[in-house]
Parts: structure tokens; sequence; C-alpha cells
């Protein structure tokens, strides 16, 4: 995908969607009538009328060899940079909380495993995202339909390193968990509740040395097949996933506990 595509979101959906959140709105959005029933068309047209966006018509065929594809679903967006979260104000928000869960992804490079790994880390509760400056996907249109419009709803910031940033949050009781190969203890044996941060690393490399040499514990997922390793988004759901189990099994205990009277 050439950078003039990438600048460009399409789908109905994920169009929709990021004119609702209002978090990162596009500057202007084209629409092929003749792809879209009434309903679909008029939803568009209110939500870029409210918010002030040109709205311009053009054909399916416009719209395909704009795009260099065909599944655009009859409308596109043009986005600008994505706005990151400002990371002051997310360690602010993150210390409210003692039962947190921050994910720092380093370098996920493919946009779809980007993007499904954000899905997993919005649907589990994660309270915020943290990728490094360079080596890692920026958000495209790739990255917010294989998220499912997760993006609009996470705070996602972009540090100059993930060492730094995870260090300032073991500053404020944070826990780093890396998943890694070389681990022995599988992740259901390690306590994921209060303050935690979850590091999952590169498709082909897993987290950096230095990353891991700065976290609390190491955790690999069980396996018993002939392949080498998980796919880094299955990882990192797996990892999300018995973060939230543990916190509900924990929630349950406490209010099953009986009260002193």
């Amino acid at each position: 995908m050439g950078n003039h595509q990438r600048a460009w979101l399409c789908g109905w959906h994920a169009v929709c969607e990021t004119l609702r959140v209002g978090r990162w709105l596009p500057t202007e959005v084209r629409m092929a009538i003749e792809s879209l029933d009434a309903d679909r068309a008029e939803e568009l047209q209110t939500l870029t009328r409210e918010l002030d966006i040109p709205c311009h018509d053009c054909s399916a065929s416009e719209l395909e060899q704009l795009l260099n594809r065909r599944d655009h679903q009859g409308c596109a967006a043009r986005m600008p940079d994505f706005p990151y979260s400002d990371w002051e104000k997310v360690l602010t928000d993150l210390t409210e909380s003692e039962s947190a869960c921050v994910l720092v992804l380093d370098r996920i490079q493919d946009p779809h495993n980007f993007g499904a790994i954000l899905r997993s880390a919005e649907i589990f509760g994660a309270a915020a995202v943290i990728v490094p400056e360079r080596e890692q996907s920026g958000v495209n249109s790739q990255v917010v339909r294989s998220s499912a419009g997760a993006v609009n709803h996470l705070p996602l910031v972009r540090m100059p390193s993930l060492v730094d940033a995870v260090k300032q949050l073991q500053q404020v009781r944070f826990r780093a968990v890396a998943g890694s190969e070389k681990a022995t203890c599988a992740p259901a044996n390690e306590q994921l509740t209060g303050r935690i941060v979850l590091v999952v690393g590169n498709e082909g490399v897993g987290p950096s040395a230095d990353l891991m040499e700065c976290c609390d514990s190491l955790v690999a997922i069980p396996q018993s097949g002939q392949v080498d390793s998980l796919n880094v988004a299955v990882a990192a759901g797996i990892l999300l996933y018995e973060v939230a189990r543990q916190r509900s099994d924990s929630t349950s205990a406490q209010n099953a506990a009986p009260r002193s009277s």
C-alpha cells in the first residue's frame, strides 16, 4: 500500500465509528451513493454535516481508483496523522487505578497484527497501550479495520524509549511482565492482578533484551504442537485474557468473602 492509500480510511463501519468517536477526525469524506443504502448514506451525511467535515459525492469506480481497492463499501475518509495520547496525562490517569493493565508493544511491524492486538486490548480492558517511535507499525487504514475501531477507544502512546516508560510505571507500583519463549512460568501461575504492565515483543525476535531485563518477571504460554510459536496477536490476546480472568476471579472471591459484623 502506497503512502497515498495509507492516508485514506475506507469502509462504512470504520469511517462512521471514527466520526462518531470524534477523536481522530478526517479532513474530508468521499461517498459513492450508488454503493450505499439510503440509511447509511444519510447517517454519513449527517455525521459529516454535524462535524463540519466536507463530504463529496463520487462514483464507486472513482473510489476504487483513488484507493486501489474494491472493498471500500462506498466511502472513504482522508485522515491526518493519528493523534497519539499525551504520556504525562496517561501516566497520571493510570495512577488513579489500583488495577490498571498497560500493554507495551515492542516493534509490532505488521498492521494486521497491530490492529488485532488493539482489538483484544480494548475488549479485555487494557487501560493504555504504549508503542515505540521507531520500527513500529503506524496507525493506518489496515490497523483501524483490523482493530474493529478499537484504536478510537484506547489511549495509545508513542514513546522514544519503552524501557523508560516501563521504569516510570514501576515507580508508581506497576509490575512488568513480559511474554518470552525463554520463560518457565505459565501466565496462569503468575500473579497478574493489581497494577500490571504486559510486554509483548516483535513478531520475529520478541521483546528486546534491555526491555526484558527491566521486567519483574517473564511468562511463556504453554504449547504442545510442532510449530515454533504463536502469532504475536494470538499470544497477546491470551495474555490479556489471563489478566482479565484473574481479575474477575479475584473480584468474585472478594465479593464472596464473609463480612465481619
